[in-house]
Parts: C-alpha cells; structure tokens; sequence
C-alpha cells in the first residue's frame, strides 16, 4: 500500500468515476484501474462497486476512505513542515525529443521558485522509445514524445507495458518553410507534388525516430545540425525545409515564409510518467507550461 494509492482511492471517491479521476489524476483509465484493484486485493475487500454511472464506495470502503483522508492530511502536514525549515526547491529530469524548444516551459517553471531555492532542471534528448525507456527505469521523471500517427499504437502500447500514464500536449501537421526568395514564396498554399523538384532539407535527429513520409524528393541533403538548415535555405536556391508551424514573429525574424501545404504529414507529441507514484508537483507544473506552448 502506497500513499499514491490512498491518493487514487480518494480522488475516485470524489470524481465519482474511474474515467474522471484518471482525468483529475493526469493517468491513465487501465493504471488506475489497475492500481485500485491491487490494492483491493491486498486489502482483501471490495472498495468500489462498479456500476453503469460510476463508481461508489462499498461500507468497508467508506471505512477505509475516512482513515486514508486521514493519513493523507498528516502526511502532507509532514511535507510541509519539512519544507518550512529551507527554501522550497525543484529538481525535475526530462527526457525529450531535439529542437523541442522546451527554453519558454523551463523558464517560467523555474520562475515559480524564489532565487535562494535550490534548483536543478536537466533535459536530455532523445526518441521516444528511449525517453520510455528512461522514465520506466527511473532515470527520467518525465520524458516527452514526439511520433508520427502510424506509431501511435506501438507507443500506447510500449507506454502501457511499462506501466506508464500519459497525456496528449498536441497534434500538428509539418509545413514547408521557404526563404523569401524561393520561386513558391509567394503561395498561400501549395501541395506535396509542387515540392518535389525542389531541394528538401532534413534534420534526422529533429525527428528523433518520428520521421514521417516526406515522400520522395528529386533533391535531398541530410544535416546533422538544425543550425545548418536554416543557413542553407538562405544560401540555396530552391530550398525548404519540413517544419511545425511557426509564429509569424520568428519566421519575419528569420526572412521565411511557411505556405499552408494539403495533405501535410503530422507529427503527435504527448508526455509520459511512471503512473505510481505519479507526477511531482513540479514535474506536474511543468506538464502544464509545456501544453500552453505552440508547437517547435
């Protein structure tokens, strides 16, 4: 028995439902599921009945939900006093794909915290299978992923062998980015097909084993530096890029131009943790700066 699990007793006394405490809980329906009946189990009684509108709490799980608010209440009074004793710190490792552009996120996290508070925030790229990897084994408090659809089901499926909770942040289609003097500069919006002739610039490790169908160019180069493709679309002619939607800021910053493209591949992207214990209040903080960006 663990407190997080006294946690999901509770929260799904309150929500009245197993779907809607998973919500309030940032986990999974199954994690929660799961956790509730080992818990059960260990106990050797029936907390919930299941019924058609939800759930509700059997006489021996009114019993145990009042002792484990209890127990709840004197363990977070426990935390908070610890804490009275120093400044209030966040320590938060994050596995996450290259060029995420997790700057804006990790700043204003850390802007909650007084400037005497102990700090440590780490952020390691990498793809997604090993940003599961990281977060199962305990290397990672939480890892971000980004994917394509066609590996939508092996990362929901990976995500939930390794006992992991996750949440959508965003789906996004990938534009073409063009400098201001390429020939389609000026299209509102152009198709795949239009594309093909020209020179197509690609970041592998910008898609972190999330490359999507670009189709077939004619004209490729492939860089290991994102840096490098940005000078390129510069100085070659004819060239673009495969990029999320940019803001108009940056791309008048930069001299580019990003047409509306039909039929534009996409990319998903969605953030995973270990669903016992579940989030920290900072890894939790962080989750919610990183869903209030726009895409990389």
């Amino acid at each position: 028995m663990t407190l997080s699990q006294l946690r999901y007793a509770v929260e799904m006394e309150k929500a009245g439902s197993i779907t809607a405490a998973a919500r309030n809980l940032y986990m999974g329906q199954p994690n929660l599921s799961k956790s509730i009946r080992e818990l059960e189990e260990e106990l050797g009684v029936t907390l919930f009945l299941r019924t058609p509108q939800g759930v509700v709490p059997t006489a021996d799980g009114i019993k145990f939900l009042s002792a484990a608010r209890e127990i709840l209440r004197r363990a977070d009074a426990l935390a908070s006093a610890w804490r009275s004793h120093g400044p209030e710190g966040a320590a938060l490792l994050v596995a996450a794909p290259p060029w995420a552009r997790l700057g804006p996120a990790v700043s204003r996290l850390a802007a909650r915290y007084s400037p005497d508070a102990p700090l440590d925030i780490r952020v390691r790229e990498c793809g997604w299978p090993e940003s599961i990897s990281l977060v199962a084994s305990e290397q990672a408090h939480l890892g971000i992923l980004r994917y394509t659809p066609g590996d939508a089901s092996a990362v929901e499926r990976l995500a939930s062998q390794q006992n992991l909770a996750a949440r959508m942040i965003r789906e996004y289609p990938l534009l073409p980015v063009l400098s201001l003097r390429h020939p389609l500069a000026g299209e509102e919006s152009i198709t795949p097909d239009r594309l093909r002739s020209c020179t197509c610039l690609v970041c592998e490790a910008v898609f972190a084993g999330a490359i999507p169908d670009l189709g077939e160019p004619a004209r490729q180069i492939r860089m290991a530096c994102p840096e490098d493709l940005w000078e390129l679309l510069h100085s070659l002619p004819g060239s673009y890029l495969w990029a999320p939607p940019l803001s108009q800021e940056e791309l008048k910053r930069q001299e580019l131009t990003q047409p509306f493209c039909l039929q534009a591949p996409r990319l998903l992207e969605c953030a995973v943790w270990r669903a016992s214990p579940g989030l920290s209040p900072t890894a939790r903080q962080f989750v919610e700066e990183v869903c209030l960006d726009p895409p990389a």
